[in-house]
């Protein structure tokens, strides 16, 4: 069965409202994937807000919280249910060619590692381009890009393995290419 596939049915039970709480170090990392995929690659592919992505799921529409790493001041803000770790999916509520995805409070080896791999996988439309270390920092930045015409979309991930719980450990922002 295709990753795509299997990410998909793995999404409706994550994202279900019946579903329980994922624990585990790795978990954070899976649902972090499943933000990406099914809240900001559906929206921004669709040209249509979070709430559409959203509506129904066990996320929860919230105020913007401290520390979000963009200067956008109309959001709209999800937070996933997650114990070990913040995992907010917003965008700018006029905007619908950009969203982003961040982690709080998690280690970069128990969320980055889950990305990369749904990022790379044979189904995945996107190529991963250059990474590179963030001058004065302990992040590293991946891009990658789409390589389906269908859907024009550029990637960047950020990983900080020297956050601390006032930025994102993880960062993606991902924007539709006009």
């Amino acid at each position: 069965m295709a990753t795509g596939f299997v990410l998909a049915g793995l999404a409706s039970l994550l994202l279900a409202s019946q579903a329980t709480n994922p624990s585990g170090p790795h978990e954070v990392g899976l649902m972090t994937s499943v933000a990406l995929m099914n809240g900001c690659v559906s929206s921004v592919a669709r040209g249509r807000g979070l709430s559409d992505a959203f509506a129904g799921s066990r996320l929860e529409k919230v105020e913007r919280p401290a520390g979000l790493p963009v200067e956008e001041t109309d959001l709209e803000v999800w937070r996933m249910p997650y114990e070990g770790a913040q995992i907010f999916v917003y965008a700018p509520s006029t905007d619908t060619s950009v969203c982003y995805v961040s982690v709080f409070g998690a280690k970069v080896e128990d969320v980055a590692p889950s990305i990369r791999t749904l990022l790379k996988s044979a189904d995945s439309p996107f190529v991963e381009g250059t990474t590179e270390q963030v001058p004065g920092t302990g992040a590293a930045m991946v891009t990658y890009s789409s390589q389906n015409p269908a859907l024009p979309l550029f990637l960047t991930l950020i990983a900080n393995s020297e956050a601390d719980e006032s930025v994102p450990s993880v960062q993606m922002a991902l924007k539709r290419i006009q």
